[in-house]
């Protein structure tokens, strides 16, 4: 079986190769996971993990997600013991059987040994499992040499966006108690609410067009005006105009505002680094950004919304002509007006809880290799909003269609599954850079 040549590509031999290259695939080394590789004409399109264990069902949007990438054959992998791994295989493959796919080879990886549940030949797949060690495989060094990364495991992926520290995070503090004293000053003065609004909406879409155009050029913003887009986002009118303009290049500044902004301006500018990174083709680090955003305010539409986006499997192109121009979300918000400033004024009210301000100093050790999972009955545990806070969010009315176009795009499931992340290869969203095209070769009946 041969590659794609003229883009770098990582040719598996056989198990050893699928386990050394799976780390690659997904961003890091995984544990206690799933892992489905989706294949096209031995090329892969698509990488998905979940967290183990996960309710019977949880793999259902995987057939959509086949069909729309023309996944004609799949590689599944577990890690963790066997009573943990066996049901998640047994349903993917099952999946696999009923879509008309393909599944070239099923493996349980889990302390240094794997375990093939397609092939029973003692001499290359014994009931004690076979030793391996992805580090000193071929597959490995290639991909290192490719510029390839694996982190050690998805803490690691998750320091990527952590909270700034250290003299940055004073800096922060101090530029943001100053932004929010200057709105209340100006909210007390202005003899006319509805102007007020206007003008603030004003400077705010200036700041964060002339914010993008500075990260564009490899300019960071300064601690004042990082501070000020922090307000200026949760005003929904000025956050779906990011929204409508987000893509992949305006990774930089939302990823460093959601590191340096204060925990209760983080989620706007965390769903909106969510959305460039899944238009990207880096479902995993959206699906993180997101986390944080939920952990703060666990109601926080935009981030519920991508998560459930992620979490079905959907492509980014589905929002392709759906999203509104600016000009197209005056029309459908109108003309600014005070009740615009309910979500800045419930956030103005607010003080970021002291134990999430430590945790912005002291980042919380999470138990290595065990991502908190998203459970489908409830939201992710975190500092609890005011209940005036959630609802101000459903009055802005957002022209995106949050509550009204949108979800009939996303399915009809209103609940969040288990969580899942997607790694895509560029060929599925024209889009993703860093993603490796490799082809799974089977070579079970020359070893047999």
């Amino acid at each position: 079986m041969t590659t794609n040549t003229s883009e770098p590509a990582l040719t598996l031999a056989g198990p050893a190769d699928v386990l050394a290259a799976v780390p690659y695939l997904v961003g890091f080394h995984p544990a206690d996971s799933l892992i489905v590789v989706g294949l096209a004409q031995g090329q892969v399109k698509v990488a998905v993990r979940w967290n183990l264990p996960f309710p019977s069902g949880t793999l259902a949007p995987l057939r959509h997600l086949w069909e729309r990438e023309g996944v004609d054959r799949v590689i599944v992998v577990g890690y963790g013991p066997g009573g943990q791994v066996t049901p998640a295989v047994d349903e993917a493959r099952s999946l696999a059987a009923e879509a008309g796919v393909a599944v070239d080879e099923a493996l349980r990886a889990h302390e240094g040994r794997y375990w093939s549940y397609v092939c029973d030949l003692p001499q290359c797949c014994p009931p004690q499992g076979m030793p391996y060690d992805p580090s000193t495989s071929r597959v490995a060094a290639e991909a290192t040499v490719r510029g390839l990364v694996a982190l050690p495991d998805r803490r690691s992926l998750e320091r990527t966006i952590a909270p700034a520290t250290g003299p940055v995070r004073l800096a922060m503090r101090r530029a943001t108690a100053d932004a929010v004293a200057e709105a209340r000053a100006g909210l007390a003065a202005c003899g006319d609410a509805d102007a007020f609004a206007s003008a603030f909406v004003s400077a705010g879409l200036t700041r964060v067009h002339t914010a993008l155009t500075a990260h564009a050029a490899g300019d960071r913003v300064d601690d004042a005006t990082a501070a000020r887009l922090g307000l200026d986002l949760t005003l929904i009118r000025v956050r779906d105009e990011a929204w409508t303009l987000t893509d992949p290049t305006h990774l930089g500044l939302w990823k460093d505002l959601t590191r340096r902004l204060e925990p209760r301006f983080v989620p706007p500018a965390a769903s909106l680094f969510a959305m460039a990174c899944w238009r990207g083709g880096d479902s995993t680090l959206a699906t993180i950004a997101l986390e944080r955003a939920l952990t703060i305010d666990p109601a926080y539409s935009m981030a519920n919304l991508l998560m459930h986006a992620l979490q079905c499997l959907l492509s980014p192109d589905m929002l392709s002509g759906r999203l509104p121009t600016p000009a197209e979300l005056d029309t459908a918000m109108g003309p600014a007006h005070a009740a615009w400033l309910l979500p800045l004024l419930s956030t103005l009210d607010e003080d970021d809880h002291p134990s999430a301000t430590f945790e912005e100093d002291h980042p919380p050790a999470f138990e290595e290799d065990h991502p908190p999972a998203f459970e489908e009955d409830r939201p992710p545990a975190g500092r609890q909003k005011r209940h005036d806070r959630a609802v101000t969010e459903d009055r802005g009315r957002s022209a995106l269609g949050e509550r009204d176009r949108l979800p009939s795009a996303l399915g009809e499931r209103d609940r969040l599954p288990a969580a899942s992340e997607e790694r895509a290869h560029p060929q599925s969203t024209g889009e993703r850079q860093r993603q490796p095209q490799a082809a799974a070769q089977k070579d079970r009946a020359q070893a047999a």
